[in-house]
């Protein structure tokens, strides 16, 4: 049984975009508040991703 969790586009594109934000408060880009914020829209869009695979996807 292979395991393609991390492999997905959709994981891929959440870990940059969470790369990106967190590279963006280090470095003063970003607030606080902001950053939470973003970590919320990042996490909400995969894990409906995930769910939306799994209701068009075929059994």
């Amino acid at each position: 049984m292979t395991d393609d969790r991390y492999r997905s586009r959709k994981f891929a594109l959440a870990a940059v975009s969470a790369l990106v934000s967190h590279i963006a408060l280090f470095s003063g880009q970003l607030e606080g508040g902001t950053w939470v914020a973003a970590q919320t829209l990042i996490l909400g869009m995969y894990n409906a991703g995930n769910v939306g695979e799994r209701y068009v996807k075929p059994d």
